[in-house]
């Protein structure tokens, strides 16, 4: 039995749902990072427990079909110290990134869902556009050296790997933070401490157009209080013309979430328009819309095609509204809800942009949406559009659901094993899955969208 610390040779099977090689070893399940399916590595225990262990790689001794070596000098490599958790998958070509998601999708359905429905290729992106593809970024800021550091997360730690640069955001917004680092260096400013609680910027946190380049730039502060504000904006604006607009972010809370809930709008906008299958989407600093735009065009599209044609459409979790609106021609009323106050005022505002009259958007919870629609309306042949957040929906929505019986479901997710968990019980009622398409928005990382479509069965 190895013991913490050992150095093991191991085979990699294939990888998780979460990007690890899987191999066995005494008994016992070690999962690897940054490996290849068919690779025989040495590889150092870092956790031990009774039935598994973690494992980070030493040396490749048999490399695997498909692995190539990474772009990012923040990548792990195995002389590296510590590395970037941003992604873990730069050491595979993209074709075998693609590949390695949907094996994965397809066995979390099966193992967690009990389902074996027919699962398209995943869509992904054009040779190329793998890169520089996120539209948001978001930068925690620490001292390290006697200097003011920004970057990413090193895997497992709050340790920051200082960011030169970051091929999966735009050059742009790379150039944005260096800016702000350079001057919190300059004036001797001090970040804030997780430790101490002292300091004042916790984050900066960029977004930026893809049609016009424009960036929304946020300073999460601990407090109220931001130094130099009126230089900030004034020099910010004149080195970075794209700035559309700065806001600041107040989070005083002890806490891992990054942003508060108070904001303020200090220059220009405090939104950002971005254009998705025809539709002029308003985007405010704090509402949600996905990070690759132009795979969220393709997510929206195909969601709008499976809908149909219909007399009512629910867009349930729906954000900014955006997949409601692409719908909305093609039904009577559309219906949508949030319980993101920022999110439902830019879906109602989006609405009288696209001059959608017939779509009514909420500030209410999925549930209590559900709950209160179910004595009020009924249509048989209506149809449910779901996006939820990674947790996926509750019991409780899933109940409503079933009681309210829609035509079609559409179930948006962006992780195959909440998904898994919601089919298996959607499945088990009246639904049966008729189509599953993974959608890639992820690239360089193990993560996977996937839009799946369930019919009424009774």
């Amino acid at each position: 039995m190895a013991n913490l610390g050992d150095k093991i040779n191991i085979s990699i099977e294939k990888l998780s749902l979460g990007g690890d090689g899987i191999s066995r070893t005494d008994g016992m399940v070690v999962f690897t990072p940054y490996v290849v399916p068919g690779e025989v590595i040495e590889a150092r225990i870092v956790d031990q427990r009774k039935t598994f262990a973690r494992a980070v790689p030493t040396k490749i001794i048999k490399s695997g079909t498909g692995r190539v070596l990474p772009e990012c000098e923040h990548f792990f490599t195995v002389s590296h110290g510590k590395w970037c958790g941003g992604c873990d998958y730069q050491h595979l070509k993209y074709s075998v990134q693609l590949q390695a998601k949907l094996a994965a999708f397809k066995e979390t359905l099966e193992k967690i869902g009990g389902l074996k429905p027919g699962v398209n290729e995943p869509l992904g992106m054009a040779p190329g556009e793998e890169w520089r593809y996120r539209n948001k970024m978001q930068a925690p800021f620490a001292m390290l050296g006697g200097k003011v550091v920004a970057g990413f997360y090193s895997p497992g730690s709050h340790d920051i790997v200082p960011l030169k640069d970051c091929l999966i955001h735009s050059e742009s917004m790379v150039s944005v933070l260096h800016g702000v680092l350079k001057r919190m260096n300059d004036w001797k400013m001090e970040p804030y401490s997780e430790k101490s609680r002292k300091g004042w910027l916790r984050h900066l946190v960029l977004r930026e157009e893809l049609s016009s380049g424009k960036i929304l730039v946020t300073f999460v502060t601990a407090s109220e209080f931001l130094p130099k504000k009126d230089i900030w904006v004034s020099e910010l604006r004149k080195e970075f013309p794209k700035i559309a607009g700065i806001c600041q972010n107040i989070n005083p809370e002890k806490t891992n979430v990054i942003l508060g809930r108070k904001w303020r709008c200090l220059s220009g906008r405090d939104f950002l328009t971005e254009n998705v299958c025809g539709a002029r989407l308003k985007v405010s600093a704090s509402s949600f819309f996905q990070v690759n735009t132009k795979m969220a065009e393709r997510l929206y599209g195909l969601v709008r095609d499976w809908a149909g044609l219909g007399k009512i459409l629910l867009d349930l979790y729906c954000g900014v509204g955006g997949i409601g609106l692409l719908c909305a021609p093609f039904f009577e009323q559309v219906f949508g809800a949030d319980e993101v106050p920022s999110s439902i005022n830019d879906a109602i505002e989006n609405a009288k942009i696209n001059k959608a009259s017939n779509c009514k958007f909420y500030l209410k919870d999925t549930r209590d949406f559900l709950k209160d629609l179910r004595r009020t309306a009924f249509d048989p042949e209506m149809v449910v559009v779901l996006d939820p957040p990674r947790a996926g929906c509750s019991p409780e929505v899933l109940t409503h659901l079933s009681k309210l019986a829609p035509l079609k479901i559409i179930y948006v997710s962006c992780d195959p094993g909440t998904l898994a968990r919601d089919l298996k019980i959607l499945c088990a009622d009246k639904y049966s899955v008729e189509k599953v398409q993974p959608v890639d928005l992820f690239p360089q990382s193990s993560h996977l969208e996937s839009v799946t479509l369930l019919k009424r069965i009774r």
